[in-house]
């Protein structure tokens, strides 16, 4: 295994970022969107269409959720690989100017480069929103039928229509459905692609990404400092994905764990102030956490914080947490992660041992 965990590639196989200009390439813009694990599961979604239909990624976290706005933060900590990328807007820009052909059919340059939630809004048909599907990614999620069904689509924000409006045009050409719906056949220069709940297995993540070295490095000199290999990790995400009817389970769990041998130790990671409190005040030393700065947010997730209220000197530190709790929980003995979150999910693809790894809304 690599460093992140993953399953080795043989280096002949990988594809190394594109250098040169190559005009009769065909590209595929990956926008941001959502949560870490959205976007890492967006991604693995995106890079099996990209490699489907022979087409270069430029993969463009610009939006400031996580970094300061207009800066692609993810390529400050982590490298593609395996996939034709360039991490370079300029020769899509430039194919722009030139009448190159786009999906959506109007895109200008500021969709490119811009977030795009500031263009667009996601459309459901109102009706989709009711009946309930549970469809299985090693986790269970509620889906909207119309999602299933590719109702769904971004729709530009500045384009008044009523409601059968928005249905009618869901597959205009100036909007677009959401990436997962996005048809192989579409022949056209630039394809945007965007998403935040794709149906898709993320088993083979980090054949594509890694999180770079220096960073890495990091997040193990902790585990090492703190001895996690006699650690058990926990993850309780509270400020939604509220499991409450099975947290008592959990705590139980953990004290028959310490029971039965003292000297495990537990690094908890949690998006809620109250839950770290609560397991302090249970297990007292006991506890290892990743001392950081946590806003009190109730709800929506810690990640919104800063990109609500405009701090931009603290998106990319919350970003820096993020991946070292979500690093770190790999790196524990036992891994007990919460099968409603895609932040979990993300830790167990890392550590990439079935063994040792628990959803602990199942005890």
């Amino acid at each position: 295994m690599n460093q992140n965990g993953s399953r080795q590639v043989a280096d002949v196989s990988q594809e190394r970022r594109i250098e040169m200009k190559d005009t009769s390439r065909k590209y595929l813009i990956v926008k941001g969107v959502g949560g870490v694990g959205n976007r890492f599961t967006s991604l693995m979604k995106a890079i099996k269409y990209a490699k489907k239909t022979n087409r270069t990624i430029y993969l463009e976290w610009c939006d400031g959720m996580f970094g300061p706005t207009g800066e692609n933060i993810f390529f400050k900590y982590f490298d593609l690989k395996n996939v034709a990328y360039t991490d370079s807007p300029d020769e899509v820009l430039e194919l722009l100017d030139k009448g190159s052909s786009t999906f959506p059919r109007i895109l200008h340059k500021e969709d490119i480069t811009n977030a795009l939630l500031k263009n667009y809004y996601a459309c459901t048909p109102w009706i989709a929103q009711f009946p309930i599907y549970k469809v299985g990614m090693g986790l269970v999620f509620q889906y909207k039928l119309g999602y299933l069904f590719g109702l769904q689509s971004f729709q530009r924000v500045d384009d008044e229509k009523g409601y059968w409006g928005a249905i009618r045009d869901i597959f205009k050409g100036d909007n677009f459905p959401l990436g997962a719906a996005l048809p192989t056949w579409l022949t056209q220069d630039i394809v945007v692609f965007a998403d935040f709940r794709p149906l898709c297995s993320i088993a083979r993540l980090f054949d594509y990404i890694q999180l770079k070295d220096s960073f890495y490095q990091q997040y193990k000199k902790y585990a090492d400092e703190n001895k996690f290999s006699n650690v058990i990790g926990v993850h309780v995400r509270y400020t939604d994905k509220k499991p409450k009817s099975q947290l008592k389970k959990l705590i139980g769990r953990l004290q028959s764990d310490l029971e039965r041998n003292a000297e495990l130790k537990i690094f908890l990671c949690s998006d809620n102030n109250d839950i770290i409190n609560q397991f302090r005040n249970i297990f007292q030393d006991k506890v290892i956490f990743f001392e950081k700065e946590m806003p009190n947010v109730d709800h929506g997730g810690i990640h919104k914080w800063a990109y609500w209220y405009f701090e931009e000197d603290q998106k990319e530190q919350l970003f820096y947490d993020c991946l070292a709790d979500m690093w770190l929980l790999s790196m524990t003995k036992y891994l007990y992660w919460q099968g409603n979150s895609s932040f979990s999910l993300i830790s167990k693809v890392i550590k990439n041992d079935d063994s040792t790894t628990f959803d602990w809304l199942k005890f």
